[in-house]
Protein backbone atom coordinates (compact mmCIF):
# COMPACT_ATOMS: atom_id res chain seq x y z
CA UNK A 1 0.00 0.00 0.00
CA UNK A 2 1.12 3.65 -0.84
CA UNK A 3 2.84 5.17 1.88
CA UNK A 4 0.56 8.32 2.19
CA UNK A 5 -2.10 6.11 2.27
CA UNK A 6 -3.85 6.17 6.16
CA UNK A 7 -6.49 4.43 7.39
CA UNK A 8 -9.77 5.63 8.14
CA UNK A 9 -11.06 3.07 9.76
CA UNK A 10 -10.06 0.31 12.37
CA UNK A 11 -9.45 -2.93 11.41
CA UNK A 12 -9.66 -6.52 13.18
CA UNK A 13 -7.77 -9.66 12.04
CA UNK A 14 -10.44 -12.41 10.62
CA UNK A 15 -10.12 -15.42 9.03
CA UNK A 16 -13.09 -15.10 6.99
CA UNK A 17 -13.57 -17.61 4.03
CA UNK A 18 -14.67 -15.76 0.82
CA UNK A 19 -15.17 -16.02 -2.65
CA UNK A 20 -14.90 -13.42 -4.94
CA UNK A 21 -14.64 -12.61 -8.83
CA UNK A 22 -15.67 -9.75 -11.23
CA UNK A 23 -19.43 -11.29 -11.57
CA UNK A 24 -21.59 -12.26 -9.30
CA UNK A 25 -20.67 -16.08 -9.47
CA UNK A 26 -17.83 -15.62 -7.22
CA UNK A 27 -15.42 -18.24 -8.65
CA UNK A 28 -12.45 -17.28 -6.70
CA UNK A 29 -11.41 -18.64 -3.27
CA UNK A 30 -9.90 -16.39 -0.23
CA UNK A 31 -9.56 -15.96 2.93
CA UNK A 32 -10.50 -12.46 4.41
CA UNK A 33 -7.61 -11.22 6.98
CA UNK A 34 -8.40 -8.05 8.13
CA UNK A 35 -11.50 -6.06 8.13
CA UNK A 36 -13.24 -2.79 8.52
CA UNK A 37 -16.80 -1.23 7.82
CA UNK A 38 -14.97 0.26 5.14
CA UNK A 39 -13.00 -2.69 3.18
CA UNK A 40 -10.99 -5.65 3.52
CA UNK A 41 -7.88 -7.70 2.49
CA UNK A 42 -8.51 -10.56 0.65
CA UNK A 43 -5.60 -13.59 0.82
CA UNK A 44 -5.41 -15.31 -2.59
CA UNK A 45 -3.25 -16.06 -5.30
CA UNK A 46 -5.11 -14.93 -8.17
CA UNK A 47 -4.10 -11.23 -10.00
CA UNK A 48 -6.50 -8.51 -9.99
CA UNK A 49 -6.16 -5.06 -11.47
CA UNK A 50 -6.04 -1.60 -8.98
CA UNK A 51 -9.60 0.00 -9.32
CA UNK A 52 -11.23 -3.28 -10.96
CA UNK A 53 -14.56 -3.65 -9.07
CA UNK A 54 -15.15 -7.50 -7.81
CA UNK A 55 -18.32 -8.51 -6.14
CA UNK A 56 -17.47 -10.38 -3.25
CA UNK A 57 -19.33 -13.36 -0.88
CA UNK A 58 -18.37 -13.30 2.69
CA UNK A 59 -19.18 -16.48 5.11
CA UNK A 60 -20.96 -15.02 8.10
CA UNK A 61 -20.74 -16.59 11.69
CA UNK A 62 -24.89 -17.22 10.78
CA UNK A 63 -24.01 -19.85 8.08
CA UNK A 64 -24.84 -18.04 5.32
CA UNK A 65 -23.26 -15.67 2.92
CA UNK A 66 -23.52 -12.24 2.26
CA UNK A 67 -22.77 -10.69 -0.80
CA UNK A 68 -21.13 -7.41 -1.25
CA UNK A 69 -19.61 -5.08 -4.56
CA UNK A 70 -16.13 -3.75 -3.96
CA UNK A 71 -13.05 -2.19 -5.73
CA UNK A 72 -9.78 -3.18 -5.68
CA UNK A 73 -7.73 -0.31 -3.81
CA UNK A 74 -4.14 -2.50 -4.36
CA UNK A 75 -2.73 -5.80 -4.91
CA UNK A 76 0.71 -7.76 -3.17
CA UNK A 77 1.82 -9.80 -5.89
CA UNK A 78 1.20 -13.48 -4.59
CA UNK A 79 -0.73 -12.40 -1.68
CA UNK A 80 -3.74 -10.92 -1.75
CA UNK A 81 -5.72 -7.69 -2.31
CA UNK A 82 -7.20 -4.53 -0.14
CA UNK A 83 -11.31 -3.57 -1.16
CA UNK A 84 -12.84 -1.08 -0.19
CA UNK A 85 -17.21 -1.52 -0.35
CA UNK A 86 -18.74 -0.21 -2.51
CA UNK A 87 -22.10 1.60 -2.00
CA UNK A 88 -23.01 -0.77 1.20
CA UNK A 89 -26.48 -0.62 1.93
CA UNK A 90 -27.54 -0.21 5.73
CA UNK A 91 -28.40 -3.86 6.33
CA UNK A 92 -25.08 -4.95 4.74
CA UNK A 93 -22.72 -2.52 6.69
CA UNK A 94 -24.70 -3.48 10.07
CA UNK A 95 -23.71 -6.97 9.18
CA UNK A 96 -20.20 -5.83 8.52
CA UNK A 97 -20.20 -4.20 11.62
CA UNK A 98 -21.07 -6.94 13.83
CA UNK A 99 -19.00 -9.18 11.80
CA UNK A 100 -16.10 -6.80 12.84
CA UNK A 101 -17.69 -7.32 16.56
CA UNK A 102 -17.58 -10.85 16.56
CA UNK A 103 -13.34 -10.56 16.01
CA UNK A 104 -12.74 -7.75 18.35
Amino acid sequence: MPENTRRIADRVKTQIQCTWGTTKECPRNGQITSLSGRGAFILTKAVVSVGQNVFVRIWLPSERWMAVRARVIYQLAEVGFGITFNDLADDEFSEIEALIDHYR
